[in-house]
Order: C-alpha cells, then structure tokens, then sequence
C-alpha cells in the first residue's frame, strides 16, 4: 500500500514537473550551442510568438557568446527594430542554409519611438541577434 502511494506521489511530481517545463519552453524556446561559420554560439532558440515579439528588450548584456536566433517556420521579409533595447547588437538575416542575407552591425539601442526599422532587403528564415561587432567573428567582414 505504501509502495503505490509513493509510486502514484512520484508519477504526480513527474506530471507537473513536465507541464511545467512545457510552458516555460513555450516562454524560452531553450538554449543550444550553435555552430555558425565555425564560431560556437549559445543561442536561446526564439520560436514561440511570446519570444518572436520580446526578443532581447529590456536586456543590458549578453554573454560574449551567446544570442539569440529567432526561428520562423517559412520565410518572412518583416523588419526588425531596437525598442526597448539597452545595449547594441548586430542583426544577422540568414536564409534557410544560415547564409547571411543581411547584417547590420553594432546597432544603437532606442528606448523611446520613433525607433529605425532595420529591413533586409530579401527573404529570410532566422535572425541571429549577438553582441556588437560579434557578426564580424562569425560571418566574416
């Protein structure tokens, strides 16, 4: 009797302990270690419309390699801007092979509108957000 009763605490514990962490993944997306161009990235993985839409805001660092890759299930041409952004980064437009589209570099931070939308001109598959001048490391120029 004692063995179900703990075998059926264990099971519960294990039940919520998976939905919790399936709604704070739906929030997250995850981190994984990404390979760009030879350069090892820790990216938090943004798939999730919560994470598309809050991104990087309101952050003040980023560690020297770490991003975030934004991840759209088609491509897309929307442009990015830099509201609510406390510290610079480069925006990498890549295609569905991770080739750059188009980078912009060390881009101010904006914390009231009007805020430049950064477009890249073709479309696109991911968005690699990292540290200013960190795009130079990776993709070269």
């Amino acid at each position: 009797m004692k063995a179900a009763a703990v075998a059926i605490f264990l099971a519960l514990i294990f039940i919520f302990g998976c939905a919790s962490t399936n709604s704070q993944s739906e929030m997250s997306g995850g981190k994984e270690l990404r390979d760009f161009n030879g350069t090892k990235i820790l990216v938090e993985i943004a798939d999730k419309p919560t994470m598309l839409e809050q991104g990087l805001m309101g952050r003040t660092e980023l560690c020297d390699n770490c991003g975030m890759l934004f991840v759209y299930n088609q491509d897309v041409q929307d442009g990015y801007w830099m509201r609510g952004m406390r510290m610079r980064i480069d925006i990498a437009f890549l295609d569905e092979n991770y080739r750059p589209v188009k980078i912009y570099q060390n881009l101010p931070v904006c914390e009231m509108d009007p805020c430049q939308i950064y477009y890249p001109g073709k479309p696109y598959r991911y968005v690699l957000e990292v540290n200013a001048n960190k795009s130079r490391e990776i993709f070269g120029s």
